[in-house]
């Protein structure tokens, strides 16, 4: 029995050194290349949007009652999807998104809403979540 508890703290410190090993390289020599900035703004924005995507049946009722903070939200999840799938180059779902785009800066422009939605409060959605 010793020599398997041996093994298996043997194993969590390997992996333990084995991460530590690794962000030292990450920080310091990847840390400020460029394609790191946008490896983490495409995770950062990706978080963003996850953090819409669970609230969206609320948000879209709302939107579809004329909440102008539904609306803005939805818009900004709309932008931010539209720029990921740039990223990923994934024109098929863009072509698709595009059309709701269109729908939603119509209503928008009806509202007399600002359509340039490129900042985003994460505390904003918490009153569409469940």
């Amino acid at each position: 029995m010793t020599f398997t508890n041996n093994q298996i703290v043997l194993n969590f410190l390997g992996a333990f050194a084995g991460l530590l090993i690794t962000f030292w390289i990450v920080n310091a020599f990847f840390k400020d290349a460029n394609w790191m900035k946008e490896a983490m703004y495409a995770w950062r924005l990706k978080r963003h949007l996850m953090y819409i995507y669970n609230a969206m049946n609320r948000l879209q009722e709302s939107s579809d009652q004329g909440d102008v903070e539904a609306i803005k939200i939805l818009r900004f999840y709309q932008l931010g999807t539209e720029q990921m799938y740039r990223l990923d180059n994934n024109s098929h779902e863009l072509i698709e998104l595009r059309s709701q785009m269109r729908e939603l800066e119509s209503k928008m422009k009806e509202m007399g809403i600002e359509a340039n939605q490129t900042e985003f409060d994460m505390e904003s959605v918490d009153g569409y979540r469940n």
